[in-house]
């Protein structure tokens, strides 16, 4: 990982402090309405988009409120 991974992160939460930041992202591709073979997907996303998909590796910071409210419920 980047030396810089989670100053990226902290710093674009700041800069959007209601939305799910993320280092990396796909873009997923969409075939005859479905998701496409994630092989097929645009990796390496730049842009903001409807269908993206975080993956997790270089960091994901999730905003506090960003969940639904018993998303930490036990059942």
């Amino acid at each position: 990982y980047p030396k810089d991974s989670l100053e990226c992160l902290i710093k674009k939460s700041k800069e959007f402090p209601n939305d799910v930041v993320s280092n990396r992202v796909h873009r997923i591709k969409l075939k005859n309405h479905l998701p496409d073979r994630y092989n097929d997907w645009f990796h390496n996303f730049q842009k903001t988009d409807d269908f993206i998909f975080l993956t997790g590796a270089g960091g994901v910071l999730y905003s506090p409120n960003c969940f639904h409210k018993d998303f930490l419920k036990q059942h």
